[in-house]
């Protein structure tokens, strides 16, 4: 059975789900209390023995190689550990709720891709071209919504040509928490002095009783440096979207954004960048129901529940 998780929750937290994790992991090289990382991949039993375990999986030969040892010494265990049954797992029990993060009620919940890019000509791209494992591939990340703060992207009377700002702290929100290159690693999130500059509008354009379509427009501009030209770290980025929502229902039925730009920098965990300079980055949004289990993982700025929603 396959499982994915996060080991900066499942190492911190003080419940069963915690304890197991860290009862396997201490099998391996990584392994006492503390926040040292524990990341790999571990091939387990439901009893909780380490089968296989290699703090790499960039490529599938890597994750094939960690099953075949894994397989290798499944086998290998007496019948009585194999068979059907021959563990019972008990109850849940408890969620720590300090590090069980989970949507907001009635929220939004935006699947969130960015792909390294290249560019073909003077307005058209295409996927970079990587080493592999640097970068070659989509990342994936989550915005979430309250359901107060994608009410105020819905304007009370809409008017075709009508415009307005969007929320300042839902645009801070995407631009320090998703407007990220997280395709080499765990990238650093934007502090709020870097957020140089911000200018994203709203604008009505069509409405009939069934549906109103909003256009959204805007640009943003991030660095260490309050000049561009000086910051280590950087992202100038423009963003286009739609949302679609019932007028009579008040519910989204569409929410549809991407942002692209030049980005250049790299942070303390991620690699070196194989492309140097300023190099195109897109990041897209799109809306999900949240009912795949896979979309309703945290998003990773999530970590920090208090900056993620706005607090600090």
């Amino acid at each position: 059975m396959p499982v994915a998780a996060d080991d900066w929750y499942q190492r911190r937290r003080r419940d069963a789900e915690g304890e197991f994790f860290r009862k396997v992991a201490n099998q391996g090289p990584r392994k006492g209390e503390g926040g040292d990382t524990r990341q790999g991949i571990y091939c387990l039993t439901a009893s909780g023995k380490l089968l296989a375990y290699k703090n790499a999986g960039q490529s599938p030969e890597v994750m094939r190689e960690v099953l075949r040892e894994g397989l290798k010494k499944w086998n290998a265990l007496p019948e009585t550990e194999r068979k059907p049954g021959a563990v019972q797992v008990p109850e849940h029990g408890t969620f720590d709720r300090a590090f069980h993060r989970v949507p907001p009620t009635n929220g939004l919940i935006l699947n969130v891709y960015t792909r390294a890019l290249d560019r073909v000509g003077e307005q058209d791209f295409s996927d970079a071209v990587c080493r592999v494992g640097a970068g070659d591939e989509a990342a994936r990340d989550h915005l979430w919504l309250t359901e107060a703060e994608w009410k105020s992207l819905l304007p009370a009377n809409p008017r075709v040509g009508e415009k307005f700002p969007m929320s300042p702290k839902i645009t801070e929100r995407i631009a320090r928490f998703h407007l990220v290159d997280n395709t080499r690693g765990e990238p650093p999130m934007w502090r709020r002095s870097d957020l140089r500059q911000r200018d994203v509008q709203i604008e009505v354009e069509s409405t009939d009783n069934s549906r109103v379509r909003l256009r959204i427009n805007g640009t943003a501009l991030l660095g260490t440096d309050a000049e561009p030209d000086k910051a280590d770290r950087g992202f100038d980025s423009g963003l286009l979207g739609y949302i679609e929502y019932n007028p009579r229902g008040q519910g989204i039925t569409r929410f549809d954004m991407v942002a692209v730009g030049d980005h250049w920098g790299s942070g303390a965990h991620t690699r070196r960048r194989t492309r140097p300079g300023r190099t195109p980055l897109g990041v897209a949004f799109e809306l999900t129901d949240g009912k795949a289990p896979t979309d309703r993982i945290a998003p990773q700025a999530a970590r920090d529940a208090a900056g993620y929603s706005g607090g600090n």
